[in-house]
């Protein structure tokens, strides 16, 4: 299975990500604030990232080829379509339901 850094900062979002992915047999590493996401993510060996900001610095740090995906609790289209302009693979609002947070996950990691 895929290799996954979650970043996001409410612990209780980040734990069931971190177990809902694990439980379908992916490795997580969490990362609840900003400067601990960009050192998880210069270690170069994530299959996808997933934020609960999207934050293009990090896409940029991650390079072209690992997918990420945007948790958002925004549903206006001019943020979608920012947050695609600048990188994002895919995104998901918020609420979500685990069953299809895990369906886009899928699909980014193949």
């Amino acid at each position: 299975m895929s290799s996954i850094l979650v970043i996001d900062d409410d612990p209780a979002a980040a734990k069931l990500l971190e177990l809902a992915l694990g439980r379908v047999g992916h490795q997580v590493d969490v990362a609840r604030d900003l400067s601990s996401g960009q050192r998880a993510a210069r270690s170069g060996h994530h299959d996808l990232m997933i934020l609960d900001v999207f934050m293009p610095s990090l896409r940029a740090e991650l390079g072209s080829t690992v997918p990420v995906l945007v948790l958002t609790g925004h549903r206006q289209e001019e943020f979608l379509a920012r947050a695609q302009e600048a990188g994002a693979t895919g995104y998901v609002t918020k609420p979500f339901s685990v069953r299809d947070l895990l369906a886009e996950v899928a699909r980014l990691t193949g």
